[in-house]
């Protein structure tokens, strides 16, 4: 039943020109092709493959966000991982209307079809230039454009050209429909929106990490600063200023051979222990890296609950025990957290196994001129 035939079933039975009449008659169409066509071979298999896409990004969007080590986008800001999740979500949803409304033989079916491939295509250009710290040049160079960008190009190329998709859906049967151009709009202007705001805010929070809120000349003796925390000496060691190492820039604390290590501010990242573990691997000393480790000591726990202070930090310790044929030494690495100051403290020692001075330093370690320190040491 082409355009005209819709016109003359909906005069005959009185529908005329009226919306309800047209519906009528293209819900009859809809019924006939149903009943008349068949989707296999390309056409099952790309349904097939925006269902499968879906689920699997939305898997990934949700081990990325949450089961990532390190100071990840969702961490900068939540806004910024809220995107992936919105997107992840979004793409889980077309990735099933799309394929029930083309089994139904909906109107706009190929329209739904074509948005999921477009919304992947879109998706995908946008994470090649904005995600990893590669160049381009390297990015091109490991296929990822095969994957990210040619096979949405080559599915939305085969909604056009496909005799199947035309014969299952023929052009003068398809609607774009009021409401299906206002889920489009509001799949690209939502994550658009949660983006940039989020990327502003970690702009915004960068740049106030770049200034720094000590000054060592304003400390008194004994206290020393990177520019974030303020950390007191306890006698007899030296502290020094490395320059930047990484995304920190560490003071490095000695006390002759007794012990010898670093502490390092850092933006608050999240105080799982898988995170823990990334930022732990990060810092072990190359040097150490074939000794054996024997734990000796794991813990988390709150170290500061002070009402005057508004502070309570947490702190994530794992201490262990370095053995090989010429090493004995005992690493002793924490974080220190302090969400309400978007901080967190990373501290990483070796000594011979006397754990005292490390609690004194965790003691002294404070985030604001008030002279709050960061607590009680969590012995």
């Amino acid at each position: 039943m082409d355009s005209s035939e819709i016109r003359d079933y909906t005069a005959q039975f009185g529908g005329g020109d009226s919306a309800q009449g047209v519906l009528d008659a293209q819900e009859i169409r809809r019924k006939e092709l149903l009943a008349t066509t068949k989707i296999t071979g390309w056409f099952a298999w790309l349904l097939f493959a925006e269902m499968a896409g879906g689920v699997i990004s939305m898997c990934m969007t949700v081990a990325t966000t949450f089961g990532g080590g390190g100071f990840d986008a969702f961490l900068a800001h939540p806004l910024l991982g809220g995107t992936d999740l919105l997107t992840g979500v979004f793409l889980l949803v077309l990735g099933f209307v799309a394929p029930v409304k083309a089994w139904r033989r909906s109107a706009d079916a190929v329209f739904y079809l074509r948005l999921y491939m477009a919304y992947c295509l879109i998706l995908n250009v946008v994470g090649l230039f904005t995600g990893a710290d590669v160049s381009t040049a390297e990015r091109f160079s490991r296929g990822i454009t095969v994957r990210w960008i040619v096979w949405p190009l080559i599915w939305l190329a085969y909604t056009y050209k496909s005799v199947q998709v035309a014969d299952v859906f023929p052009k003068d049967y398809r609607r774009v429909p009021v409401s299906a151009v206002v889920v489009a709009a509001l799949l690209f202007a939502i994550p658009a929106m949660t983006f940039g705001m989020g990327w502003l805010r970690a702009r915004s929070m960068s740049a106030n990490w770049d200034r720094p809120e000590f000054q060592q000349s304003a400390l008194a003796t004994g206290e020393y600063t990177e520019g974030h925390i303020v950390l007191t000496a306890p006698d007899g060691v030296e502290v020094s200023h490395d320059g930047p190492t990484g995304m920190y820039t560490p003071l490095s604390v000695r006390k002759g051979d007794e012990f010898s290590g670093a502490i390092a501010a850092g933006m608050f990242t999240s105080n799982d222990e898988k995170t823990f573990d990334a930022i732990r691997d990060n810092s072990r000393d190359s040097s150490l890296s074939f000794a054996k480790e024997s734990s000796v000591k794991t813990m988390f726990e709150p170290i500061l609950d002070d009402a005057r202070c508004g502070i309570r930090s947490f702190i994530r310790v794992k201490s262990v025990r370095l053995v090989d044929d010429e090493i004995d030494v005992f690493w002793r690495f924490a974080v220190i957290y302090a969400p309400q100051h978007s901080k967190a403290v990373i501290l990483s020692f070796y000594d011979k196994g006397n754990d005292g001075y490390f609690w004194k330093l965790v003691k002294s370690v404070r985030f604001t001129p008030s002279g709050c320190a960061a607590g009680r040491g969590g012995r």
